[in-house]
């Protein structure tokens, strides 16, 4: 069944929560939360849940199990974020109701992360810091040393020790090879939390897949708004985020393909155009004054 994007518009337009609404600014404001402030829902007391309709794009598309981490002098996976980027024919209304409401909590002139060379980014952290490191992890014994055990050390380990068993969604994560070692590292004290995507037919798709069935597809995306202001960074600026809740995929992607990948000894490409007409209309005869038998004195 096509896909009717048209009909589905329209029928977003009247939810007051899709992010082109300029009720939003009316119905939210910026409350402290988290590191910085969160955009929160005056009438629930929650944080404001945005709805945004965008086709994502392949530019910096980074929803894999290791997402935006590259090396680790680039940053410490622990760091690493889902981000991906999206237009739409409702976007540039979007981008200004994103852009006021960035403007009313910024502290300084820089804003940095969300809204950038009129793009939209959507983003959230791979791995969440665990309440308690998990002691069956090689490397928790680093953080699982407490003041408690030490000055009882014949007694049984205090409750806050006994963690749950590495979860199977960590200690299964299917990082690329490169980048185990690194996971190891961290597992102890930090939990993997998989995005919440669904495809056209409402199935949860699989950490490992999410890049693959993001690439080109037209998505329904629900977030959340976050901001911290970095008055120590040089120059002081804010970071904003539109903090991914859930995705859901509306309409598969189409794969582009290059055609010159062909096998090459299989014959040249030719692009396809209309022939030119076999024969060439006569030109259309002037009108002059003479043939309309008009004097000019």
């Amino acid at each position: 069944m096509v896909f009717d994007s048209t009909s589905y518009h329209r029928t977003m337009k009247e939810n007051p929560n899709y992010a082109i609404s300029p009720q939003i600014a009316q119905r939210a404001e910026w409350r402290p939360g988290g590191t910085g402030h969160i955009y929160m829902d005056k009438l629930t007391d929650d944080p404001y849940i945005g709805i945004a309709i965008v086709q994502v794009v392949d530019f910096r598309l980074q929803c894999l199990p290791s997402g935006s981490y590259q090396d680790p002098q680039y940053g410490t996976l622990d760091k690493a974020k889902f981000q991906f980027i999206g237009f739409d024919e409702d976007f540039m209304r979007m981008y200004s109701l994103l852009s006021n409401i960035q403007n009313l909590g910024a502290k300084s002139q820089y804003r940095k992360d969300m809204l950038n060379e009129n793009t939209i980014r959507f983003a959230k952290n791979i791995f969440e810091k665990r309440d308690v490191p998990v002691p069956d992890s090689p490397t928790s014994i680093k953080g699982a040393v407490y003041l408690e055990d030490l000055e009882n050390p014949r007694e049984a380990p205090s409750v806050s020790t006994l963690a749950t068993k590495m979860d199977t969604k960590t200690a299964h994560w299917p990082i690329k090879e490169d980048y185990i070692n690194d996971l190891e590292g961290i597992k102890a004290n930090y939990k993997a939390v998989p995005l919440r995507v669904y495809d056209t037919n409402d199935t949860f798709v699989e950490p490992a897949n999410i890049n693959k069935l993001l690439h080109n597809a037209l998505v329904e995306v629900h977030f959340t708004l976050h901001h911290t202001y970095l008055p120590k960074s040089t120059p002081p600026h804010d970071s904003f985020r539109a903090n991914i809740e859930q995705i859901l995929i509306l309409d598969s992607g189409k794969q582009k393909q290059n055609l010159y990948r062909s096998d090459p000894r299989a014959g040249p490409i030719r692009m396809h155009h209309s022939p030119p007409p076999t024969e060439l209309p006569p030109p259309k005869k002037m009108r002059t004054d003479e043939s309309r038998g008009e004097s000019k004195d």
